[in-house]
């Protein structure tokens, strides 16, 4: 199976979401950065577990001996460190839920849940 598509996918609605949030209503912009930065299912921690599952791989699967030893070991410290970088600003940007919440339903209609799926629920992610 040829991941390749998928990768292509993925990229296109990042590029779709990105375009959508540089012309969304502030509740719609807030409903969206709650899909993409808050709680495990966000696109954020999604992208997070790619990078870390990228340095097991690398670690796992790279040659003891041979040229690219190098390469696969660094490749493997490099795709773990983007992964912590990662994590620790899903950590950060943790402490803007309550406030991305509230402004997703500024008239407090919605029931408080962490992923209120609004526009993003139809992108391609």
């Amino acid at each position: 199976m040829n991941p390749m598509p998928d990768a292509q996918h993925i990229a296109t609605g990042i590029s779709q979401l990105a375009e959508r949030l540089s012309g969304a209503t502030p509740d719609t912009t807030a409903q969206l950065l709650i899909h993409i930065l808050d709680g495990e299912d966000s696109i954020l921690s999604r992208f997070t577990h790619l990078f870390v599952t990228a340095s097991r791989y690398a670690k796992d699967h790279a040659p003891t001996t041979g040229p690219n030893e190098n390469v696969w070991r660094d490749l493997a410290l490099a795709t773990a460190h983007a992964a912590n970088a990662l994590h620790d600003m899903e950590l950060d940007l943790d402490q803007w839920a309550a406030d991305l919440h509230r402004l997703a339903d500024p008239a407090g209609r919605r029931t408080p849940g962490p992923h209120p799926h609004g526009d993003a629920a139809s992108l391609p992610l």
